[in-house]
């Protein structure tokens, strides 16, 4: 469950920064 939570914000991560390259 927890690896699952850690996946998903992981991937939360990866589009933040594609629409955020900057930063």
């Amino acid at each position: 469950m927890f690896l699952g939570l850690s996946s998903w914000l992981y991937t939360c991560a990866c589009v933040l920064s594609a629409c955020y390259p900057e930063q």
